[in-house]
């Protein structure tokens, strides 16, 4: 007989990947880079088997694997073009940048006074 996988719920999950992201991030302040990196990779190999690797590029590189950390790893930039705003997310060790576009909340086009 095969034994079937147990389906964790996502909340549980997601905190699950939260912790391991949380060690990730204390071992590459203290220096541990290497040991951060493998860990990173084995958090996408857990996310992507319970189908939640979007979720995990969220706090990973997709290039280079190493954790998301404001300022210390990546930058943001909130830029404005034709109409449209995005984050700009941008690793400092790989150059790997990411967009995501979002509206702004109450702007508004006001109709010309003819």
């Amino acid at each position: 007989m095969r034994r079937q996988k147990l389906k964790k719920p996502e909340k549980l999950l997601k905190a699950e990947l939260q912790y391991i992201y949380n060690y990730t991030c204390r071992l590459y302040r203290e220096g541990y880079i290497d040991e951060a990196i493998n860990l990173s990779k084995n958090l996408v190999k857990l996310a992507f088997k319970y189908k939640l690797g979007g979720y995990a590029f969220k706090l990973v590189c997709r290039k280079c694997y190493v954790p998301v950390i404001p300022g210390l790893t990546v930058t943001y930039r909130v830029k404005r073009r034709g109409g449209k705003s995005y984050i700009l997310t941008r690793c400092i060790n790989c150059g790997y940048a990411r967009k995501k576009v979002f509206k702004h909340k109450g702007v508004e086009k006001r109709a010309r006074k003819k």
